[in-house]
């Protein structure tokens, strides 16, 4: 099965993958992880590569799932494919650096509607679904050019309009009790 980012973003699913689910139910649709870990504190994750879905340990319920490694444009951080699932990265292409500003002019020509709000002092674009894309100015620090990566100066940042993408998020506040 392809799993879209876009349909991800839109809807607050990882294809058929949604909150509430249990671990089982995770692993029957995406198969075996790559890491299941215990995370203390009562909850736990399963990862696919730097898809990470987690659980509340009490309940064995899925409350959120993220990829917080797009910075970049590294492979193994936007790709992933298994027996049972391929990871469609709709926007986010291997190699190339992902700014804020170039996903606003994406999303506008798209048509793809969102709200812009600035949370734990970086911005976010927030979708209809719950979903959430945040970018950062501290965690790139080098993009691949060709083979070969190239070290981003810190100037690159001077704007928040040149900040990376980071991560793409659904985490419905509503879950946690």
């Amino acid at each position: 099965m392809i799993i879209s980012l876009k349909d991800f973003a839109l809807t607050g699913q990882f294809g058929p993958v949604k909150v509430g689910m249990s671990k089982k139910e995770v692993i029957s649709l995406l198969g075996t992880p790559d890491h299941d870990e215990e995370l203390g504190s009562g909850f736990s994750e399963l990862a696919y590569n730097w898809y990470e879905f987690f659980f509340e340990d009490h309940s064995d319920k899925l409350y959120g799932f993220q990829n917080d490694h797009l910075e970049g444009g590294h492979k193994d951080s936007i790709l992933f494919k298994n027996k049972h699932f391929e990871i469609n990265s709709w926007i986010i292409e291997v190699g190339k650096l992902l700014t804020y500003r170039d996903v606003k002019a994406q999303f506008k020509a798209q048509g793809i509607s969102f709200d812009e709000k600035e949370e734990y002092d970086r911005p976010h674009f927030y979708f209809d679904s719950g979903a959430f894309l945040d970018f950062g100015k501290d965690e790139v620090g080098a993009t691949m050019e060709g083979d070969k990566w190239i070290p981003i100066p810190p100037k690159e940042y001077d704007s928040v309009d040149n900040w990376p993408l980071i991560g793409i998020r659904y985490f419905p506040s509503d879950w946690l009790v």
